[in-house]
C-alpha cells in the first residue's frame, strides 16, 4: 500500500470513529487543561493568529516562514477540528503553536541578517503580536496554576475521567478537604454529587449541611441515581430515615419536625467564593 492511500485510509478511519469517542476527546481536553489551562483560551488565541497571519500573507502576497495560504491555512483548520471532535480534544489545536513559533523565528532571524537593515514593519509587528500573545498566556496559565483549587477543577470537568479522579483524590485528604466538597456539592450538577455527598456526611454539620444537601436534592428532583446517595448523607447527617425516594419537600419537613427549623432558601450556606470558578 503507497504511502498516499495509508495517509487516506487513516484519515477516513479518524473521521468514521463512533459518537462515544466524543467522550474521549474531552477526557483529552479535561487533561490538557490540567497541564496547560485555561486550554480553550489557548485554542481560541493560536487559530485566530494563524488564520489572521495567514490571511495577510495571502492579501499582500507576502511569504511568510510556517504559514501557509489562507486557503491552506483553512484546511489545516477544519482537519484539526475534525481530529479534536474524534478523540484529541482540543489540546490537538495547540499544536498551532509550532508554525508561529517557526514564523516568529524567520521574522527575526532575517531582520537581523539583512544587510541592508530594512525594517520589514508588518512582518516584524505580526511577530511581536504573536510574542505578545504567547507572553500573556503564558502569565494566564502561571495564574491559573497558582489560583485553582482542585474543587473548580472539578466542577469544571464533573463530566469526564480527570474530573472525577480529582474529586476521588480530594477525597483521599479527608476533613480538611470538607470546604471544597461543599464548593462542589452547591455548584456542580447535582447528578454527579455522589462523592461530594458522602464526603460531607462523614465530616459535615448537621446545622449547616443538611440544608445544603437538602437543595442539591430540590436541583436534582429525584431523576438521577445520585438522588440516593444524596439521601444516604442526609440520613446520616441528620439521623432521620424516610422512605426511599423521599422528595427534599418531604425531608425539609422532616428536618423541622425534628426541632432543627429552617427557611431552604435563607438557610443554605454560602459555599462560592466571590467573583467566578477560577479562570478556566
Amino acid at each position: 500500500m503507497s504511502q498516499r492511500n495509508y495517509i487516506w485510509m487513516l484519515g477516513w478511519k479518524l473521521l468514521l470513529l463512533p459518537a462515544s469517542a466524543d467522550a474521549c476527546s474531552m477526557c483529552v481536553t479535561a487533561s490538557a487543561d490540567k497541564i496547560l489551562p485555561p486550554v480553550e483560551t489557548w485554542a481560541l488565541w493560536l487559530t485566530i493568529l494563524f488564520l489572521l497571519i495567514s490571511l495577510i500573507g495571502s492579501i499582500t502576497g507576502e511569504r511568510l516562514s510556517g504559514i501557509p495560504s489562507f486557503l491552506r491555512a483553512f484546511i489545516v483548520i477544519s482537519v484539526l477540528l475534525l481530529a479534536g471532535a474524534g478523540f484529541l480534544g482540543i489540546w490537538f489545536m495547540v499544536v498551532l503553536a509550532l508554525p508561529l513559533m517557526i514564523f516568529c523565528a524567520g521574522v527575526l532571524r532575517t531582520h537581523l541578517r539583512s544587510q541592508e537593515r530594512r525594517f520589514h514593519v508588518l512582518k516584524v509587528s505580526l511577530a511581536f503580536v504573536v510574542i505578545a500573545v504567547f507572553i500573556g498566556l503564558g502569565g494566564l496559565t502561571a495564574h491559573v496554576h497558582l489560583t485553582r483549587t482542585p474543587a473548580e477543577y472539578a466542577i469544571k470537568w464533573a463530566h469526564t475521567a480527570p474530573g472525577r479522579l480529582t474529586m476521588e483524590a480530594l477525597k483521599g485528604e479527608g476533613r480538611s478537604a470538607l470546604p471544597q466538597f461543599r464548593r462542589i456539592a452547591a455548584e456542580i450538577e447535582p447528578r454527579r454529587s455522589g462523592v461530594a455527598s458522602d464526603v460531607i456526611a462523614r465530616y459535615g454539620d448537621p446545622e449547616r449541611d443538611v440544608p445544603l444537601l437538602i437543595d442539591v436534592l430540590r436541583r436534582d428532583g429525584g431523576e438521577s441515581l445520585a438522588s440516593r446517595d444524596i439521601e444516604a448523607a442526609l440520613t446520616r447527617l441528620t439521623g432521620l430515615t424516610l422512605p426511599p425516594g423521599s422528595n427534599y419537600v418531604q425531608w425539609s419537613n422532616a428536618w423541622k419536625k425534628s426541632g432543627n427549623p429552617f427557611k431552604l432558601e435563607e438557610s443554605l450556606p454560602d459555599t462560592r467564593s466571590p467573583g467566578p470558578v477560577g479562570l478556566k
